[in-house]
């Protein structure tokens, strides 16, 4: 269970990095991509402890664009 946990964290970090990486100049795709992987997470999350699925994917969601809102009032980009 530790080594899907590893993989699925690396793969959802990687995802908007890589974005990032192929597409410079459209700054907003990043967090687009981060958003759509938030909600995958979400979804996924919420099906395996039989919960609300989509407010799991909402509330991580929310969560990741309050923590980028963050970082950009930080300097971190």
């Amino acid at each position: 269970m530790a080594s899907i946990a590893t993989a699925s964290s690396f793969v959802g970090a990687a995802i908007p990095l890589s974005v990032a990486v192929l597409f410079p100049r459209l700054v907003f795709l990043p967090l687009v991509a981060a958003n759509l992987t938030l909600m995958g997470v979400g979804l996924t999350l919420g099906l395996w402890v039989q919960g609300a699925r989509w407010k799991w994917a909402l509330g991580l969601m929310g969560i990741g664009d309050v923590l980028a809102l963050l970082g950009y009032k930080v300097g971190l980009s």
